[in-house]
């Protein structure tokens, strides 16, 4: 899958973080539990003191089921957010898991391929854990620098890993940073041209400006044939600065409601 960012004001150390899905037991899945995917995430400060941080990733890689192009196996469209299990994880230079926090129920924005969830402990702090600073920023203008944040999978002994019923393939997720800068904006989308085109497990990271504050979401790159003349072939895709406000006023009015159920129409792609 093709698809698969001045100093900055807050005071606050930001921590870079990856996502793990794990797939879950289910009567009405064929298989049994087993590693859905690794992503990039990154977290973002509460609208109250009292809550814990968003955390922000790509919804295609914690809810494969609204994107069945992406995923054409027949029992991904049996999949539901309560038949996995997403697990957050702090890592260290070399890939080590310093830490790691288990995650709530996410909260899919209606549109754009983006995700939040909370972590389970409540008790986690955004100052503790390295939130990075959306306020004051918009989604920026063509020939604004810009830098992604996320990980890459290396080969390696998967140091660190705690679960011994994932499907591990041995690979581990290592920070990585890309320079570039924006090209044009679309109503659902922010494209960039990269240093280089963007690995796998870059989704999900942060987009950030040339002051360090969040202007998206790392979404995946243009593949071959998705735009015209090939234009914008290579170049990243991120969900803008608007998208992420949007879906984290989402989060509160969901929180207000007590979790309530609510049906959230199916995620779509523009490429």
């Amino acid at each position: 899958m093709t698809l698969s960012e001045e100093p900055c004001v807050s005071s606050c150390i930001t921590s870079l973080y990856t996502l793990k899905a794990k797939q879950i037991c289910s009567s009405l899945l064929p298989l049994s539990p087993q590693l859905l995917s690794r992503s990039s995430c990154f977290l973002l400060p509460p609208s109250s003191p009292s809550h814990p941080p968003y955390i922000i990733t790509t919804q295609h890689t914690i809810a494969p089921q609204n994107f069945p192009s992406y995923y054409p196996e027949d029992w991904v469209g049996y999949v539901k957010d309560e038949h996995v299990k997403c697990v957050a994880e702090e890592r260290s230079e070399s890939g080590e898991v310093l830490r790691s926090f288990k995650l709530d129920r996410p909260v899919h924005h209606p549109l754009l391929d983006v995700s939040a969830l909370r972590f389970c402990d409540s008790s986690n702090s955004a100052s503790e854990l390295g939130c990075y600073d959306l306020n004051g920023m918009k989604g920026g203008g063509k020939g604004d620098r810009v830098t992604f944040e996320g990980h890459v999978l290396i080969d390696g002994e998967g140091e660190g890993e705690e679960d011994d019923d994932d499907d591990e393939d041995g690979r581990i997720p290592v920070p990585k940073s890309v320079d570039g800068v924006m090209l044009m904006s679309t109503e659902r989308q922010n494209f960039a041209a990269s240093e280089e085109v963007l690995e796998i497990g870059m989704c999900g990271g942060p987009v950030l400006s040339s002051s360090g504050y969040v202007v998206g979401m790392v979404e995946g790159i243009v593949p071959e044939g998705a735009s015209p003349g090939d234009e914008l072939m290579g170049a990243a895709a991120y969900v803008g600065v608007e998208g992420i406000r949007g879906l984290l006023e989402l989060v509160d009015e969901k929180e207000k409601e007590g979790w309530e159920k609510k049906k959230i129409v199916p995620g779509v792609r523009v490429l």
